[in-house]
C-alpha cells in the first residue's frame, strides 16, 4: 500500500511510477467548494507526443468530504463529467471513486473503482500488484486494455469547473 499513497514523491515523472496520494485531501482542500473533479487516463505513451484521441479515460466529480485514500467502495455520489474519446457505451471504471482495497492473495488490484464482489474481480483497476505474464491494470477495457500508464489527477483549487465547449 505504500507505493499506491507515496512513491519517488521527491521525483515528479509522468513517465515512471509516481505518486503522492497521500497528499491528495489536503491539496483537495485549499479550493474547493462543495465539490471536486478528478480525472483517470490511460494511454500508451510509446507513440510519441499524446494527442486526444491516444487517451482514453474521463473526468468526475465528487463531493468535497470524499476522500482520496479510502479503504472501503462507499463512495458512490459521483458524477461523470465527460468521457473521453465520447462514447455511450460503459467502461470498466465503476461510479466510485478510486479507493485502496484490503490486501489479498487472490485479487491484484491495490487502488480500484471496482465494487469487488469478487476477489478476481480486477476490472477498474487503476494500480496492481505485478504478477508475471498477467494484465491487471485494466480500468477501460476493452478499449485500452493494458495501457502503457494510467494518470489519475485532481484539479486543485478554485479555478473553473470543467465544461463541455
Amino acid at each position: 500500500e505504500g507505493h499506491v499513497t507515496l512513491r519517488n514523491p521527491d521525483s515528479p515523472n509522468l513517465s515512471k511510477d509516481y505518486s503522492i496520494l497521500q497528499y491528495a485531501d489536503t491539496i483537495r482542500d485549499t479550493g474547493t467548494e462543495g465539490y471536486f473533479e478528478y480525472r483517470i487516463e490511460a494511454d500508451d505513451i510509446g507513440k510519441g507526443i499524446l494527442r486526444v484521441s491516444e487517451k482514453w479515460g474521463g473526468i468526475w466529480r465528487a463531493p468535497d468530504n470524499y476522500t482520496f485514500t479510502a479503504r472501503n467502495s462507499s463512495q458512490q455520489g459521483i458524477e461523470l463529467v465527460e468521457r473521453f474519446p465520447p462514447r455511450r457505451d460503459n467502461d470498466n471504471i465503476d461510479m466510485r471513486m478510486p479507493w485502496i482495497p484490503p490486501p489479498t492473495d487472490t485479487s491484484p488490484a491495490l487502488l480500484t473503482s471496482s465494487e469487488r464482489k469478487y476477489e478476481y474481480d480486477w476490472w477498474g483497476t487503476i494500480i496492481s500488484k505485478h504478477r508475471p505474464n498477467s494484465y491487471y491494470t485494466n480500468p477501460i477495457h476493452p478499449y485500452r486494455p493494458n495501457p502503457v500508464r494510467i494518470l489519475y489527477w485532481m484539479r486543485e483549487g478554485r479555478a473553473p469547473i470543467y465544461t463541455k465547449s
